[in-house]
């Protein structure tokens, strides 16, 4: 039917015991449908399954036997909130293979070991790491005691330290002879693990292999296009695919004049309960200006909170931040100007979609910067060429792949001559082609000496362009230098500890000592972890919104009666008057006249008053 999107297209293929699979190809192209197929999450249209010999598709009555034999682990954990730990792996146990509470309990107790979360048993989701999270969801699937688990892009959503932690435990499991298929963007854990590795495009399984194979000497062009964009491979040099792009050598200082400078920043969120949540603890840093910094460290440490602190998308509590040796957050200050001269890349691209990408990229010259349309858009289509994407001016977002989305983006910030780009996790939703078309328009524009700062987790791009590295951890910055410092000789031991994970420094020895932290965490938790600001000032810039907004009202409360005296108080006199000439009459008007009377006397009398008080203050007004 002319409908119908065809997303797995005749793919064959036999999985021995014990054997692991990874499977690899760039996004949308049917990998997670292929798995979700193989344990009946998602129904295929024709063709057959058999999983231990017996049918599971066309003939679906064995699908729910099936299923007790398969464990699925899923890209986000899909972990019951209310429930402890100790349930969500139990719960299945119970539900589907019926065990009694206690042994499945003991079960899940054996998983949870084998995944070293034996001591989180109680706790609650909510109290884990995204790490912990996702070898929760491993030992649900374990504790089914399956012949074959299916792990779905198991480490997508986590941090490079997280990451090592789920790898080293599905690489312990691969060890034990469980047949695994895993879909995943971590070829060096496939280089380590797998005995075969499938390349999937386009609906179908375009090249199948061994590691060595695959990763050095692929057969098809499509494959090598895509390792080759990547950035995660050296193939073997052929006739037919350039050579990879070189590294950038970045100055090791790209300008004396400081561009960027930050001084005890701190931010701190109020929780629903009325509780603290310190989230930067005194950061310090000054950046020159055509510098480029990354910034790394594990999720949940502030590096994306400190970037927006920087262009004011989030007030920090206190500290100070100087661009261009102006304060932005000082009483006064215009942060809407500031603005104009610094760029801001999103993690999840905020295209308006309704919009073409022309009209994206110039709806901030023409609203912010107040420019014509024609200009807008003529900036705009020269913004689209540095990203190589004139030819899409004309399309809307939902025609473009994640990596041309992100590049739209990245113009948007351009378009805007900026003086700063800050990129916060550009490349967290994209796969690894199109992380490298997305790095590639990064490194030019770095060329060109752009002040840059970018949280990432691209430990190779960091190499290849940063000028610093910041390494974020607690709050704060936990050690910076350059890249050939932090990636290959850290001198904290927090650092090291995590690149460690990351894998990055597997395999070598860490030093005989490390530097003691410039503030330790007890001392920095002590200083900045209740802190209570001297200055608030986002609350204090909201309180003289709101008393200038009464002032002004009471200033027109006042006003109206002042412009109303003139006709009031003499119909009120001469109303009052008219009542005390008419006989006879009630007994209650005679008082209600004579206050009329007297209000309309008043009125008069207060009248020629103001009047003369304002001619005293403003002449030329009496003189209109």
């Amino acid at each position: 039917m002319a409908n119908e999107l065809r997303v797995i297209k005749g793919i064959s293929f036999t999985v021995q015991r014990g054997e692991v699979i990874c499977i690899l190809g760039p996004s949308g192209t049917g990998k997670s449908s292929l798995i979700r197929c193989l344990n009946g999450l998602t129904t295929p249209v024709q063709g057959k399954i058999l999983v231990n010999g017996q049918m599971v598709y066309p003939l679906n009555r064995n699908v729910s036997e099936m299923r007790k034999n398969v464990g699925f682990v899923f890209q986000h954990f899909e972990l019951f909130p209310h429930m402890s730990v100790l349930r969500n792996v139990s719960l299945a146990l119970r539900k589907v293979k019926k065990l009694p509470r206690l042994i499945a309990e003991e079960k899940a107790l054996k998983a949870l070991n084998q995944v070293g979360l034996a001591d989180k048993a109680h706790a609650s989701p909510a109290e884990l790491s995204g790490g912990q999270k996702q070898r929760v969801a491993i030992a649900r699937a374990l504790a089914q005691d399956p012949q074959i688990i299916l792990f779905d892009e198991p480490t997508s959503a986590l941090d490079p330290e997280l990451i090592g932690e789920v790898l080293a435990v599905m690489e312990n499991i691969a060890r034990q002879g469980m047949t695994m298929l895993v879909v995943t963007h971590e070829i060096d854990f496939a280089k380590r693990v797998a005995h075969r590795v499938f390349f999937l495009d386009q609906g179908m399984i375009l090249e199948q292999g061994s590691p060595e194979h695959v990763f050095s000497r692929p057969d098809q062009e499509r494959t090598r296009e895509f390792l080759r964009a990547s950035h995660l491979v050296e193939l073997e040099p052929t006739t037919s695919i350039q050579a990879a792009r070189p590294r950038m050598q970045p100055s090791p200082t790209a300008s004396a004049q400081p561009i960027i400078q930050v001084q005890d920043l701190c931010l701190v969120y109020k929780r629903d309960d009325g509780s603290e949540l310190p989230v930067l603890k005194g950061v310090n840093f000054s950046i020159n200006k055509g510098e480029v910094v990354c910034i790394l460290g594990p999720s949940g440490t502030g590096k994306s909170s400190l970037i927006r602190c920087l262009n004011g998308l989030t007030p920090p509590t206190y500290g100070s931040v100087k661009i261009n040796g102006a304060d932005i957050y000082s009483p006064g200050f215009d942060i809407a100007l500031a603005r104009q001269n610094i760029g801001f890349v999103f993690q999840h691209f905020e295209l308006i979609p309704h919009m073409s990408v022309l009209s994206n990229v110039s709806l901030a010259l023409r609203k912010v910067k107040r420019i014509t349309r024609n200009l807008a858009e003529e900036k705009a289509k020269a913004a689209l060429a540095k990203v190589g994407l004139a030819d899409k001016a004309g399309a809307h977002p939902a025609e473009l792949s994640g990596g041309q989305k992100q590049r739209v983006a990245i113009a948007r910030a351009l378009a805007q001559d900026p003086e700063i780009i800050l990129f916060d996790e550009p490349t967290s939703a994209l796969d690894p082609e199109l992380i490298g078309e997305v790095l590639n328009v990064m490194e030019d524009i770095a060329s060109q000496g752009m002040t840059m700062l970018v949280v990432t987790h691209e430990i190779d791009f960091a190499k290849r362009v940063a000028h610093r590295v910041f390494f974020l951890d607690q709050g704060t910055i936990w050690e910076q230098g350059t890249p050939d410092v932090i990636f290959t000789a850290p001198r904290k031991e927090r650092t090291w500890q995590f690149l460690s994970a990351s894998q990055l420094l597997r395999g070598a020895k860490p030093p005989a000592t490390f530097d003691a932290p410039d503030m330790p965490v007890k001392a920095l938790n002590q200083k900045f972890g209740s802190f209570k600001p001297l200055i608030k000032e986002k609350e204090r810039f909201d309180r003289a919104n709101i008393l200038a907004s009464a002032s002004l009202w009471l200033g027109v409360l006042l006003a109206v009666p002042f412009f109303l005296w003139p006709v009031s108080g003499p119909l009120a006199a001469a109303t009052g008057l008219r009542v005390l000439f008419t006989k006879p009459r009630h007994p209650n008007a005679s008082f209600k006249a004579w206050f009329g009377l007297a209000s309309g006397i008043a009125q008069i009398v207060l009248f020629v008053i103001m009047l003369n008080v304002i001619c005293f203050v403003f002449p030329w007004f009496c003189m209109l």
